[in-house]
């Protein structure tokens, strides 16, 4: 390892956690002893997905390699696509002095395993979560560990994490990225978002992101007509829906998604449908709809930072910490259209109170002070002192 100029890959699979690790990559960059650069992998490299590469191109940031991993067929071929490519890059081309991932994406464990049975030290971000409804809750578990350090985004989520008995030291409550970029991002006010979205002046709207259920993917299409006819029943506000992620299951939303933009085309244009708005404009549009609808985790953490009520449907974020307000509402039409038009009125209320467990908005900082430092006493990725001797810290 070198000790003066570290080599730290950053893997980012998908737009939404590149979203949250360029915040720490332009934090990186102003440490000059920390050499870092972004492995790209997942659904950025493919166009039905928005090919959302070129956002990180654009960002200026440091790019490393480029694996191509996508796979139509399963969610395990693509894994292992991700195991053997990244595994290949670390023993012949370039050896990282450790590796930063984030969440809980089943690619993002193929990054890391590829990376533990290389003994290239891993860095966690976002362990210590609940989601019980994804398969995305064994994935983020079994990252936390394959890791040595941890950078949790809350106090419940820390003492998760030494539950699972990994050694105190190495486990730090640093806040969320997701809230930090909240704070940072330039803001405009509603008419502008709204020419930027291609909306009507005065426009209000919805914003809207439908995941598959990773435990139930047969249920995308059912679940989509019932949030579609459930969103019909505000024809004053449009609708800004972005597109699902790659678990399986995700075909039917995209088709759906495909044919109703065909559709209202010729209606209006009320349903606005973007493959990727972006780190910037995602964050202004959340910050001006009405209201946030779906299963995405941005409702549940960056939501409340923007002052944005949230309605999350159905059991993918079962369990997770949140922000409030949000209104939890299976997928039932009539319980949908009750919880959104609370949370329209809790939008329009001035007293509403918007709250977070995640930190002040320094996680980028925190993180690259840390790193810096463990490098320089070199007793970084000492895995000593883990046990599972430490139940009683949830006590």
């Amino acid at each position: 390892m070198d000790k003066e100029n570290p080599k730290i890959a950053i893997s980012t699979t998908t737009r939404a956690d590149f979203g949250l690790l360029s915040t720490l990559g332009n934090a990186l960059q102003s440490h000059t002893k920390l050499n870092y650069s972004f492995w790209v992998s997942g659904a950025h490299l493919e166009p039905e997905f928005g090919l959302t590469l070129s956002e990180i191109e654009s960002s200026g940031l440091k790019i490393g390699p480029r694996f191509s991993t996508w796979s139509k067929e399963s969610n395990s071929l693509m894994l292992a696509k991700t195991i053997e490519q990244v595994d290949r890059h670390i023993r012949t081309v370039e050896r990282p002095d450790a590796m930063i991932v984030l969440g809980d994406r089943f690619e993002t464990l193929g990054v890391a395993l590829a990376s533990h049975l290389n003994l290239v030290p891993i860095i966690h971000l976002h362990g210590g979560e609940v989601s019980e409804g994804a398969f995305d809750e064994e994935c983020r578990h079994a990252i936390t560990k394959l890791s040595c350090r941890h950078y949790c985004a809350s106090d419940l989520s820390r003492r998760r994490i030494l539950q699972m008995g990994e050694s105190p030291d190495a486990v730090l409550n640093v806040g969320a990225l997701g809230i930090e970029n909240t704070l940072k991002s330039s803001d405009s006010n509603h008419t502008e978002v709204l020419k930027k979205l291609g909306l009507p002046p005065e426009q209000r709207f919805i914003l809207c992101t439908l995941h598959p259920d990773s435990r139930n993917p047969k249920s995308s299409s059912e679940n989509f007509c019932i949030l579609k006819e459930a969103l019909d029943q505000f024809p004053d506000h449009g609708v800004i829906w972005t597109y699902p992620n790659t678990d399986q299951g995700y075909e039917p939303i995209l088709l759906s998604l495909q044919e109703l933009q065909q559709h209202e085309g010729k209606d209006g244009n009320r349903y606005l449908i973007r493959k990727s708005l972006g780190l910037s404009l995602y964050n202004q549009t959340l910050r001006h709809a009405d209201v946030c609808v779906g299963n995405s985790s941005s409702g549940l953490i960056e939501a409340s930072a923007l002052q944005t009520p949230c309605v999350n449907i159905g059991d993918r974020q079962l369990g997770r910490e949140h922000g409030s307000p949000m209104l939890n509402t299976p997928f039932q039409t009539d319980s949908i259209v009750k919880a959104i038009s609370e949370a329209i009125r809790l939008k329009m209320d001035s007293n509403t109170l918007y709250r977070h467990p995640f930190g002040m908005g320094d996680t980028s900082k925190r993180i690259a002070e840390d790193l810096e430092l463990c490098f320089e006493r070199g007793d970084f990725f000492n895995r000593n002192g883990k046990s599972f001797q430490l139940l009683e810290v949830m006590k």
